[in-house]
């Protein structure tokens, strides 16, 4: 039975999820310890929890979301693939997503 639902989930239903998800990434990490973390796994690993906590479901989540993320970050990582210094290019990105993040707070729309 999947916990991704509509119903709203008891305490011992978050705690339920919340020991899936360690042992998910533990055993993630270890089958594969040199593979880096996606943008999916790590808004589930390190994010949902906080979500069902506060909502008492996750049915509001949806991939589309995080799937209009990945797209927006791949159009920055094209935009920026000129740029050969990676500490550089990392701190393009911060900014890019800071500057993102903030329109998208202030209600504007925002378009890499």
């Amino acid at each position: 039975m999947s916990s991704s639902n509509n119903e709203v989930k008891s305490d011992e239903q978050i705690s339920e999820i919340q020991n899936h998800l360690q042992k998910m990434a533990t055993f993630l990490r270890e089958a594969h310890p040199d593979y880096s973390v996606t943008v999916k796994l790590h808004l589930l690993t390190s994010h949902l929890l906080e979500f069902v906590r506060k909502h008492r479901s996750w049915s509001k989540v949806s991939e589309q979301g995080i799937e209009h993320a990945h797209s927006d970050f791949k159009k920055l990582h094209i935009l920026l693939a000129p740029m050969k210094n990676p500490i550089s290019k990392g701190f393009a990105i911060v900014d890019a997503c800071s500057g993102a993040n903030f329109l998208i707070d202030s209600g504007d729309d925002c378009n890499f």
